[in-house]
């Protein structure tokens, strides 16, 4: 049985490339503004972190998805064999028809199952993108804030 994938390819996600160095800068007229550019890259690499995170926190909920629906898929099949044995034992009486119905009913529950895994996985991209944009906004706003800095 062959697995749905998603229709993202989520290990092409990358972060953004920062557009200033984590070097020391050029000396500055006061220690004020060395603490204040010190502060945003330290801001800008804390924001570049969390996203990496997240971005890992969603590779390995996806990889989670694909083993467990991978797992439901072998149970169906193995339940499929099995009714096709019970059909092939009906047909020449030696089972009956009515022993399949919980092998049915089995199925039907990893099919829920299999629904329920991707749902699941559904809500919680969308709460980990949820928060990555709004880090991924940070992030770009400390970065042009440092470039401004850089350049004042």
């Amino acid at each position: 049985m062959e697995l749905e994938e998603l229709p993202i390819d989520w290990s092409q996600i990358k972060l953004p490339r920062a557009d200033y160095t984590t070097a020391v800068p050029a000396p500055r007229s006061g220690s004020t503004d060395q603490a204040l550019d010190d502060l945003i890259h330290v801001n800008t690499r804390i924001l570049k972190t969390k996203l990496e995170a997240m971005v890992a926190t969603v590779q390995e909920r996806l990889k989670i998805r694909r083993q467990n629906l991978g797992r439901i898929a072998e149970d169906k099949n193995t339940l499929s064999e099995m009714l096709q044995k019970l059909s092939v034992g009906a047909s020449y009486h030696l089972r009956e028809h009515r022993e399949k119905g919980p092998f049915y009913q089995k199925l039907f529950e990893l099919e829920r199952e299999r629904r329920d895994h991707d749902t699941e996985c559904w809500r919680d991209i969308v709460l980990v993108l949820r928060d990555m944009l709004t880090f991924w906004d940070e992030y770009e706003r400390a970065k042009a804030r440092g470039v401004f800095l850089q350049d004042v």
